[in-house]
């Protein structure tokens, strides 16, 4: 039961697709050859990516430290 709720929580982290999002521009903003207002918007697409990935590292970091206060037992006494 345990072993599969950690694969849950591993294929559960909605960081992991929103990160490789982020990646993707970046290589398109530093390898493709854009226009100047092709640059712009892929840096302000690129600002949103971040944005996002970091509310979702938050949510993810929440979600492991409830699981973990959950499975794991306090003091005895």
């Amino acid at each position: 039961m345990v072993a599969g709720l950690g694969l849950w929580l591993l294929y559960a982290c909605s960081s992991a697709p929103i990160k490789m999002q982020c990646q993707e521009l970046e290589s398109r903003i530093k390898y493709g050859d854009l226009s100047g207002d092709q640059l712009r918007f892929a840096q302000e697409e690129l600002d949103d990516c971040k944005g996002r990935a970091k509310a979702a590292d938050d949510r993810d970091s929440a979600r492991l430290d409830g699981v973990e206060q959950r499975f794991t037992p306090g003091d005895s006494q």
